[in-house]
This record gives C-alpha cells, structure tokens and sequence, in this order.
C-alpha cells in the first residue's frame, strides 16, 4: 500500500498528526465550553431548588385501605422535604463547582470552607430528624 501511495505526484503520506493534534485541541476547548454551560445550568437549577424551600407545597401520598391518593396544601414543604431540597442544592452547587472550578486561592478555599459548614449542618439536621424520629415525635418539623 505504501509502495503504491508513494507513486502518486505528489506523493500521499499516512501521517496526519498536525490534523489529530488540531482535531483533539478543537475537541478538547468544545467540550470545556460544553462543561462550562453545565455548570451555569446548574447553578440556575440549584437557585430554583432553593427557592422551593419557602414556598407552598402540595403533599400527596396512597393511603387508606383502598389506597385513595390523599393530598393536602401546605404553607411550605415539609422537613423531611426542605431537607432533600437543600441536599439537591449542595449536590448541583458542588458538581458546578467541579464542573468549572472557582479561580482564585482565597474565594476557592471561601467556597470550600462554605461548603463544609452546609455538609455539618445537613448532617446535623438529619442526625436531630433521625433522633426525633426514633423517640416517636409528632410528624413535620
């Protein structure tokens, strides 16, 4: 095959490494300006979870003995719900965070230092449920 590309005027070559190598930089900018765009999309999806933490809510659930969908307006979710909605948050916050890194040693450590006093107070939240739960506390929060 060589042998017969070599007679070719001009000859044809095999080796397209300046194209790969453009190929891959071009690639490779696509996809962080790709991740970046996600990391905007979910700051914005965190804001809207946050913003469903004060807000009125409808709780449904089956019960009875036949099962009948029940539901009931609320002034605001409830506990147990308030907490998965801010656990939601810290999840799309940090997958922003890692998806387009904080520049800058100071604001980077801030967010950092930000984030792990959420971490304790989710984890402290959930202990004090878990604790409220196991005694036979009165349902909400």
């Amino acid at each position: 095959m060589s042998k017969i590309a070599g007679q070719f005027d001009p000859p044809l070559a095999f080796d397209r490494a300046p194209q790969v190598e453009a190929a891959t930089r071009v690639r490779t900018a696509d996809l962080a300006a790709r991740r970046a765009a996600l990391a905007l999309a979910l700051q914005d999806d965190a804001e809207r979870l946050r913003g469903q933490l004060w807000q009125p809510a409808v709780h449904g659930e089956f019960a009875g003995k036949e099962g009948h969908w029940q539901h009931v307006n609320l002034d605001q979710p409830r506990f147990v719900d308030q907490r998965q909605i801010i656990a939601s948050v810290q999840t799309a916050v940090g997958t922003s965070l890692r998806l387009a890194p904080v520049e800058g040693g100071e604001n980077a450590e801030q967010v950092r230092s930000m984030l792990g006093v959420l971490g304790e107070a989710l984890t402290q939240a959930a202990n004090d449920d878990q604790a409220h739960d196991d005694d036979g506390g009165a349902a909400g929060g």
